[in-house]
């Protein structure tokens, strides 16, 4: 079978067109012999008259016509490959180092990281999930480019914008002198013994195990409030 180059389609697509060898030539900024050696090679293989020559130009044959249509498909494919492949090198691409209070990240991040991963998807994004205080100064050290943090926490030394509201749940247990309350200021239970999810570094273990009485726990809560 006769295989055919993409750069002899896309001449004899011009000669068609501008039924002309030396528009096609200029159009294609090749020599006018050139084309036509072409054109009369693929002739030769293809063992069809595919062009009518005159003195006012080319017109295609009954056959040339057919081979035509199918040779402007794949010229027209070709450069949409292309475009396509070029379009992506363009894209954003590249990492992003995001670092998150445990909070947000079993909470909305996950929605909006898919989100933003199917609107960018040659950005690549590395999760870290780390208490406030870490993420402002690995932001401040240059080892995360973004933070998602507390509002709590001094912010001030690095450039912080509002994301997103975040209720708090307090859970106690039932007859618990907080349980009757629809709502509760922080003061009043400061002053409370309490398990929290924020440690120190270097202590990995300590938060899985408390995680997990703390999971085990609410499944034995018979009610809990929001504040």
């Amino acid at each position: 079978m006769f295989k055919f180059d993409l750069t002899t389609l896309e001449l004899f697509v011009s000669t068609i067109e501008y039924r002309n060898l030396a528009k096609a030539s200029r159009e294609n900024r090749i020599a006018s012999s050139a084309v036509s050696k072409r054109m009369s090679d693929l002739e030769a293989r293809l063992g069809v008259r595919l062009l009518k020559r005159s003195k006012f130009g080319v017109a295609p044959t009954s056959a040339g016509l057919t081979f035509y249509e199918y040779a402007r498909k794949i010229v027209i494919l070709a450069q949409l490959a292309t475009a396509s492949v070029e379009s992506r090198s363009s894209a954003p691409s590249g990492s992003v180092r995001l670092w998150s209070n445990m909070s947000a990240l079993t909470r909305s991040l996950p929605d909006e990281i898919a989100r933003f991963s199917q609107l960018f998807p040659l950005v690549t994004i590395e999760l870290q999930e780390k208490t406030s205080e870490e993420i402002v100064q690995a932001i401040e050290d240059g080892c995360a480019d973004v933070g998602i943090i507390s509002s709590n926490v001094d912010n001030s030394r690095v450039h912080a914008v509002y994301y997103r509201p975040d209720d708090l749940i307090v859970i106690v247990p039932p007859g618990h002198p907080l349980a009757a309350k629809s709502s509760v200021a922080p003061s009043e239970i400061s002053g409370l013994d309490n398990v929290g999810l924020q440690f120190e570094k270097g202590n990995s273990e300590a938060p899985r195990r408390i995680r997990s009485a703390i999971f085990n726990f609410v499944d034995k809560l018979d009610n809990c409030w929001l504040c």
